[in-house]
């Protein structure tokens, strides 16, 4: 990765944005694995169909 060649503040800057922007992209991120999580969960382990036993006899 080639060095940043900004001096100062707008270094400062520069440097502010990215960490705030890299923060926010986590969140969506881990919502997105949590909802993959949670589909194939219930691809692999459907819930249990309700029998109905009314009709018995």
């Amino acid at each position: 990765m080639s060095r940043n060649h900004l001096i100062g503040s707008a270094n400062d800057a520069v440097k502010a944005v990215l960490a705030v922007v890299g923060n926010n992209f986590r969140h969506p991120l881990a919502w997105l694995a949590a909802l993959l999580c949670a589909r194939l969960t219930l691809s692999l382990h459907p819930p249990a169909s309700p029998t109905n036993h009314a009709h018995a006899g």
